[in-house]
């Protein structure tokens, strides 16, 4: 069986299974890239103490080793997710500022997918390394991003999550918070602001970060036109 066939048979079972082979896809898309060999990846990780551990991809920028976390989406989003509170029954850190994590950068991509230009959930579905359109990929430095989002919100993450569990909030949609940890209903005119998702059982706390921001605070930034074999790349 393919791994393409694989993929969809697992998304039809579970969520999680449907994620990790969407997570699989897509290492195998970008270890054939020049997103890996600018990075100088000598190791993509596969045991799964060291991805639980926040490590996928090991290389190095100049003579400093990295370890890659890598989170991708299939859509071209104008923001991403950062996770800074997971299960709320477990009082579950988020992968953003959990210590024992031993991350030092993330590679942020967003796949374009044939088929699914303007539907997340069907792209990660179908997606194979044969039907992207375009693969925009940021590497950002974990402790730089979390410098940032901190400045932007006027506190430390932790306190954050603090200010956000104590609220007595109903309803099962995403709400979003203003940086005096207010609720927003709209659009909210920050740089980078916290949301909680009350529809999902976990109720797991991100901060959404808009792109043009990770676009600046990214060490390295790259575009690959898959249908016009098009590859740019920036040093920011």
């Amino acid at each position: 069986m393919g791994l393409k066939q694989k993929c969809l048979n697992n998304a039809k079972k579970s969520n999680y299974l449907g994620d990790k082979c969407f997570e699989e896809t897509s290492m195998h898309y970008l270890e054939n890239t020049q997103i890996f060999k600018d990075m100088n990846i000598r190791e993509i990780v596969h045991d799964r103490a060291r991805q639980l551990k926040g490590i996928d991809a090991i290389g190095s920028i100049g003579n400093d080793s990295i370890n890659v976390d890598v989170k991708a989406i299939a859509s071209q989003l104008n923001t991403f997710c950062f996770e800074i509170s997971g299960n709320v029954s477990t009082n579950q850190v988020g992968w953003l500022i959990n210590p024992k994590l031993e991350t030092t950068h993330y590679l942020i991509v967003y796949h374009t997918v044939k088929g699914a230009e303007r539907n997340y959930r069907l792209g990660k579905r179908i997606m194979t390394v044969n039907n992207v359109i375009e693969t925009e990929a940021l590497l950002i430095e974990k402790e730089k991003l979390k410098s940032f989002i901190q400045k932007e919100l006027g506190q430390n993450l932790d306190s954050v999550v603090k200010e956000i569990r104590k609220q007595d909030l109903e309803g099962r949609g995403v709400v979003r918070f203003n940086k005096e940890m207010n609720v927003v209903k709209g659009t909210v005119n920050q740089k980078a602001y916290p949301t909680i998702s009350l529809g999902l059982k976990e109720q797991p706390i991100n901060v959404v970060v808009r792109k043009e921001s990770l676009k600046e605070l990214a060490d390295k930034h790259w575009i690959i036109e898959d249908e016009k074999n098009l590859v740019t790349s920036d040093q920011i």
